[in-house]
């Protein structure tokens, strides 16, 4: 189904921000694949959450899937790519996080990373072996971090920070009470803070100066958390492979 008969279909359940990402991809629909959510959103003066709602409600899994639909409908003769063939194999919440992945946010991050005298990753529970990979991919090429697993061994080391230091702190719902109260201790004290969190605002990243996300649905399988987290392991590795293109 082209874009133009899903919002022909939906046109009753369409508001005034669904009317207005519309016109914008409208506009821009023959270079639309190079255009990212976060551009849009900027362009709109909206969230990016507004855009993957828009795109939900036309039918689409994702921005992805809008953006690679449409490209299909301006060349509907080009043979079907590897890359398509790829793409749908790929679990879709690692296709989301790609979506909503601000490569800007992250070139401002990495510069930072790079200028601090050193990074304290901050995570509890499940978020701590995330903590513990980024910073072994910064510890290996010299960058002065830390993590712990214990928490109260975090909060100590948190007092110890500057602002010539960074706070980067992971999680994933941005809610975790022991996390938030860490981030306002840290704002108050003008300590440069971080975050990856799941997409969309929480009371974490209100308190960071720059946030990245990533898209993984809550999962729980008899009562235990099984949310995916695939999506930041590839934030993760992003990050690292950008700072390791910066210090070479």
């Amino acid at each position: 189904m082209t874009f133009e008969k899903r919002v022909y279909e939906k046109e009753f359940n369409l508001n005034d921000t669904d009317d207005s990402i519309i016109d914008y991809i409208r506009e821009h629909k023959a270079n639309i694949h190079d255009i990212s959510i976060h551009k849009i959103a900027e362009a709109l003066f909206i969230s990016p959450n507004a855009i993957m709602r828009t795109a939900k409600k036309l039918g689409y899994s994702g921005f992805a899937e809008l953006k690679f639909s449409l490209q299909k409908e301006n060349s509907p003769n080009q043979i079907e790519t590897v890359e398509h063939r790829v793409l749908e194999k790929i679990p879709s919440n690692i296709i989301k996080t790609l979506d909503v992945i601000d490569e800007e946010a992250i070139g401002r991050m990495v510069a930072k990373m790079h200028t601090v005298d050193r990074i304290l990753f901050a995570g509890v529970g499940d978020s701590v072996p995330f903590c513990e990979i980024f910073y072994k991919y910064l510890k290996v090429v010299g960058k002065k971090t830390e993590f712990y697993h214990q928490a109260h061994d975090l909060e100590y080391t948190a007092k110890q920070y500057t602002k010539n230091d960074l706070i980067f702190f992971i999680s994933a719902s941005g809610q975790t009470p022991r996390i938030v109260d860490m981030a306002k201790k840290a704002k108050s004290a003008h300590i440069p803070c971080f975050c990856i969190t799941h997409f969309g605002e929480n009371p974490l990243s209100q308190l960071c100066a720059e946030q990245v996300c990533f898209w993984g649905e809550n999962r729980v399988i008899d009562n235990y958390d099984i949310t995916d987290k695939s999506g930041l392991i590839l934030l993760i590795r992003m990050m690292a492979e950008k700072y390791w293109q910066i210090i070479q």
